[in-house]
């Protein structure tokens, strides 16, 4: 499992179940919980307001990653936030 192939599946996805997004960045990482299990952090940087999206899409949307991320052997669960490209400045997630 690389970061790339990652994050070339969720923007593909991305793609598909928000075709009116215009996606800036995909940001994942891999971090551990309190419990010490293992989760994927996944940041969807868009060039838009997130609440532009389809409210329906984004609560079914790990539904549809999930198969996704485990065909590329990711069987940790993906944690996702969509921020604007201001607020992911404003966090400096675009250098992370």
């Amino acid at each position: 499992m690389r970061n790339c192939n990652l994050e070339r599946v969720v923007s593909l996805l991305l793609t598909e179940r928000f075709p009116n997004a215009r996606v800036q960045n995909v940001i994942i990482k891999s971090d551990i919980d309190a419990d010490g299990d293992r989760f994927l952090r996944i940041t969807v940087v868009l060039e838009s307001d997130p609440e532009s999206l389809d409210r329906d899409n984004l609560v079914s949307f790990v539904r549809y990653l999930r198969p996704k991320l485990a065909a590329e052997e990711a069987e940790d669960f993906p944690v996702i936030s969509f921020v604007s490209a201001k607020e992911a400045g404003q966090l400096h997630l675009e250098a992370a």
